[in-house]
């Protein structure tokens, strides 16, 4: 776990419990050789559960999942790059977003996403 804010995800928790989560998740799907590397963006993903926690009263949960270290979660999701974002609400994936975000790119992905 990289934050008491931030969950990391396995194979295992991705594949079963994630899967079944009701609500919402952010997923940060990442990998050692690609950058970003997760401790550049690990201040933007805490900055975001933060704020999540005090303007959305922990509706969403932020993780992150290294993709090198769990191969094989692609399928269920679509094929995943690194530095991919995937939102997912009660289980099911819903929208993508790609690359490096800002933070306000990444919480207008967050609204965006609460509100369908």
């Amino acid at each position: 776990m990289i934050s008491e804010r931030v969950k990391s995800l396995t194979r295992d928790s991705f594949d079963g419990p994630m899967l079944k989560e009701k609500g919402h998740v952010v997923v940060y799907c990442w990998a050692p050789w690609s950058p970003p590397p997760l401790p550049m963006i690990k201040p933007l993903l805490e900055h975001v559960a933060i704020e999540s926690e005090e303007r959305l009263g922990n509706k969403v949960k932020i993780c992150e999942l290294n993709l090198d270290e769990n191969q094989g979660i692609a399928p269920p999701v679509g094929y995943t790059m690194p530095s991919t974002m995937l939102y997912f609400r009660d289980g099911q994936l819903i929208d993508r977003m790609q690359d490096f975000p800002s933070f306000p790119a990444l919480m207008t992905f967050i609204h965006r996403n609460i509100q369908q």
